[in-house]
């Protein structure tokens, strides 16, 4: 009779548990937007829409434009844009490629304080407004 059950209950189980996983997880709406540096579209980067604990959502930016998916919520926003190094000097191996460089300053990225309100509707798209000076 436990050889019956026992797969039932274990199936009923996870039932539950894929359902209950689906319902706690956040709901996600469409995000699209402008990056500018000192007034021009920024060409290239990336920027993460981060809420704590989960996962950032990252959308690469191209001419200046963004978009994507992200969850709903109130998001740190970090924007990072890289180019090529040229400080071969500072490698073990000189003859490496060094890894790219972020030159947008870290009030933009690692210590940014930028917000973005992900709402249930598309909302209006965003604007991030950086200064290098």
């Amino acid at each position: 009779m436990i050889r019956r059950i026992a797969p039932a209950l274990c199936g009923g189980l996870l039932s539950i548990m894929i359902v209950g996983c689906e319902a706690s997880k956040p709901s996600t709406s469409p995000v699209k937007g402008n990056v500018t540096l000192d007034g021009k579209p920024l060409p290239e980067g990336e920027i993460y829409f981060i809420l704590p604990g989960q996962v950032p959502s990252i959308f690469p930016i191209k001419d200046g434009r963004f978009e994507g998916e992200a969850k709903q919520g109130t998001h740190r926003v970090e924007i990072c844009a890289y180019r090529p190094r040229t400080d071969k000097d500072q490698l073990l191996d000189p003859s490496m490629t060094p890894p790219p460089e972020n030159y947008l300053p870290e009030k933009y990225n690692t210590k940014s304080e930028l917000t973005a309100q992900v709402e249930p509707a598309e909302s209006k798209p965003f604007t991030f407004e950086l200064q290098l000076k």
